[in-house]
């Protein structure tokens, strides 16, 4: 194997792939990318077993060959060389970068031993704008559980109606919720692995195909494919926990609400970050209190109607949910405060959080 290439084109695409790279694995081969040069491109490719990519781009190849290197790795010296064409080949069982600077030899693995990535087609499949795809799912990621117990709690709900398409994420102490207008002809609810935001995002600005079949989707595009194992569970029916036509409004400033956080978050202790809102209609006073750090309070100039309410939310979360509203006001809708809030941009219909009140 034997080939030169724009460092810049070669760190892209390996950036591209790798959230496919296992965190940790007892299987040294997977930590490995796997590259190819062949009828002049370059294959990259990497896997965990439930997440795989592939891509292919121009490189000037004078031999053909196959092998395997540390992709952590490898994205670390691609990022850090200067931008050039570097010159790249396998010498006794090593593969080596030259660059400008100097040479860099990486040990290998067979590449005999990497899985086999293959893409797939299937009768039910949709085309969509990354673009579109991958605002949606930051809007709900951030509340995807962490290594839960429940396993569809660590993953994005993808629910197909006939006319648009939710998605939803939730850790069982809040919920987002993004819906928008999209004809897919397909009627499904699949559960998906969050890592998928990482490649749509790569994908930005181009048209890619999603083929579903069984517990599997490939993310088709022009120069490789993304292929994720689906979260085979049952995700719950999530629309019975938002509250219907709460009746308490509360309205700001999503400026004023952010300011006032940073300022208290200093006096909150984790891991829950407790900070009391008292609702009236005469003052809205937020108050943090630690026993290590002391005491603060403010008063929030807001509108709010409804009866009086006290209610405790955990600071980072609610902090979290209120920098994803896109306008300048923000609404929260209370019913009780044992009960969830609803919390969206102002006159916004399609997207929503949920916030799970604490116990002070």
């Amino acid at each position: 194997m034997k080939f030169t290439v724009e460092k810049n084109l070669f760190e892209q695409n390996i950036k591209d792939i790798i959230a496919a790279l296992p965190t940790r694995t007892t299987l040294p081969i997977l930590e490995n990318i796997l590259i190819e040069a062949k009828e002049g491109k370059l294959h990259v490719s990497c896997t965990n077993l439930e997440l795989s990519s592939k891509i292919n781009f121009d490189a000037q190849i004078d031999e053909e060959g196959v092998t395997t290197v540390d992709g952590k790795n490898l994205a670390r010296l691609l990022s850090n060389l200067p931008s050039e064409i570097i010159e790249c080949f396998l010498s006794g069982g090593d593969f080596i970068i030259r660059s400008s600077r100097g040479e860099y030899k990486f040990r290998t693995m067979d590449p005999e031993d990497f899985p086999k990535i293959e893409s797939f087609e299937s009768d039910v499949n949709f085309e969509i704008d990354a673009s579109v795809l991958f605002k949606a799912l930051k809007k709900v990621s951030f509340c995807v559980g962490k290594n839960d117990p429940r396993a569809y709690l660590n993953g994005i709900l993808f629910e197909f109606g006939e006319n648009n398409l939710n998605l939803v994420a939730s850790d069982a102490h809040r919920l987002a919720l993004h819906s928008f207008p999209y004809e897919s002809g397909v009627k499904d609810r699949i559960i998906v692995n969050p890592k998928i935001e990482n490649f749509v995002e790569s994908r930005r600005g181009e048209k890619v195909r999603i083929f579903i079949k069984e517990n599997n989707m490939c993310i088709n595009f022009e120069r490789g494919f993304y292929l994720i194992r689906l979260i085979d569970e049952t995700y719950p029916a999530y629309q019975e926990v938002i509250p219907k036509d709460p009746p308490n409004i509360f309205q700001c400033s999503k400026k004023d609400i952010l300011d006032t956080l940073k300022r208290l978050l200093p006096f909150t202790t984790s891991p829950n970050y407790p900070l009391k809102i008292d609702f009236s209609k005469e003052s809205i006073l937020v108050t943090a209190q630690s026993p290590e750090f002391g005491e603060a309070r403010e008063e929030l100039p807001a509108e709010y109607e409804g009866k009086t309410i006290e209610i405790g939310f955990n600071a980072k979360y609610l902090q979290d949910i209120v920098r994803e509203v896109e306008e300048d006001t923000l609404i929260i809708k209370l019913m009780e405060p044992d009960r969830a809030a609803i919390i969206k941009g102002y006159e916004t219909e399609d997207y929503l959080f949920l916030l799970m009140p604490i116990r002070l």
